[in-house]
């Protein structure tokens, strides 16, 4: 068995030093094959910070008959750690490890009482708002902008080794380290796509809201507490949203004119034939039955005159809550699929504007 052992400052890994403590522990495994039942483990690769360095460690067997002691040797060195960092971990390398573990009579308590943080499962719901033609971790480091000189996958080198194993050469050695290692130091540094699902538990702040010059949209600049490492975008009917590193800004569609309040509930009301108008069926009771008849629900409501914000009736239907108690506005009866809220342009309410638009990326980005 050969250790192989790099240290890096944790300045090269931009954004990840929040998200690696020293109870972190970075986790990549090579194997001959996908099946723990007919093949075996040949290299573990872990990454550590202390204090203000990263250290990456290699165990590589030399041939399969020293699988065990790498295995045994990563069970004896994990003790002080509370989380494992893995990629497609939880489907690959934590139960691979598990199973081979299982083979030669050693205990995994060290590996299984970890909490397991598997980055593929991080970054795979925000996919399409990233762009990303598939979720694969080279994928990932390239919209980070990581560079790698590895050219090759974890199956490409499987011959490698094996040829290997029977022919020990230099070159086919640094081919298989160089993989293992960059694959570990890629995963520190992506670390900061955890920032994605954290984004729609951030704290939020307006900096500047105004209507822009054709009056079609009110735009807002916010500031977040949660740093990402890539942009996002939001390009919705209801909102247009880009979110690059800690600055969210936000296009919301506007309104200016009249628009309709509809009562909620049209039977309480009685139209006055004379006045044109509905009134409360209460206030009614001493005007003749000749003035009056049932109202219309098209006919129940109160007119408003102002600015008004454009809400998507999908966000309305899944957030009840949130609009419970606000006044939801139409410009017609039957216009459902417009809906408004009133707003005031000579003082806006930076609150409820970052509340919405909070509800907005929690809608579009989960």
């Amino acid at each position: 068995m050969k250790r192989i052992s790099y240290t890096y400052p944790i300045s090269e890994f931009p954004g990840s030093g929040s998200y690696f403590t020293e109870k972190t522990l970075l986790l990549d495994i090579e194997t001959t094959g996908l099946s723990p039942k007919n093949t075996g483990i040949y290299m573990i690769g872990t990454g550590k910070r202390v204090g203000d360095e990263v250290i990456i460690t290699l165990l590589f067997a030399e041939n399969l008959l020293q699988e065990e002691m790498i295995i045994s040797t990563f069970m004896d060195e994990i003790s002080q750690f509370d989380e494992v960092v893995t990629f497609n971990g939880e489907r690959f390398d934590l139960p691979f490890i598990r199973e081979r573990a299982e083979r030669y009579d050693i205990f995994t308590e060290a590996m299984d009482r970890l909490s397991s943080i598997d980055l593929l499962l991080a970054i795979r719901p925000y996919k399409k708002l990233l762009g990303l033609p598939n979720c694969r971790q080279k994928t990932v480091e390239a919209l980070l902008n990581v560079g790698r000189e590895d050219e090759y996958d974890g199956g490409a080198l499987i011959e490698v080794y094996l040829r290997y194993e029977n022919e020990p050469d230099p070159e086919a050695e640094r081919l298989l380290v160089l993989h293992n290692a960059e694959d570990v130091a890629g995963m520190a540094h992506i670390l900061p796509v955890l920032a994605y699902s954290r984004l729609v538990s951030s704290h939020m702040t307006v900096e500047q809201a105004q209507w822009d010059e054709d009056e079609e949209y009110l735009t807002v600049r916010l500031s977040s507490d949660i740093d990402l490492p890539a942009p996002i975008t939001i390009n919705e009917g209801s909102c247009y949203i880009i979110i690059d590193k800690n600055t969210i800004r936000a296009a919301l569609p506007v309104y200016s004119g009249i628009l309709k309040y509809f009562y909620p509930y049209p039977a309480k009301y009685v139209y006055l034939t004379k006045e044109q108008t509905v009134v409360p069926k209460v206030l009614a009771s001493s005007i003749p039955s000749s003035e009056k008849r049932p109202a219309k629900a098209a006919e129940c409501f109160a007119a408003a005159d102002g600015d008004f914000i454009s809400i998507d009736p999908v966000i309305r239907r899944k957030n009840p809550m949130f609009f419970d108690g606000t006044k939801l506005f139409l410009k017609d009866y039957n216009d459902k699929d417009a809906i408004y809220i009133k707003t005031d342009r000579t003082a806006l309410n930076a609150d409820s504007i970052q509340s919405y638009i909070g509800l907005l990326i929690r809608h579009y980005v989960r």
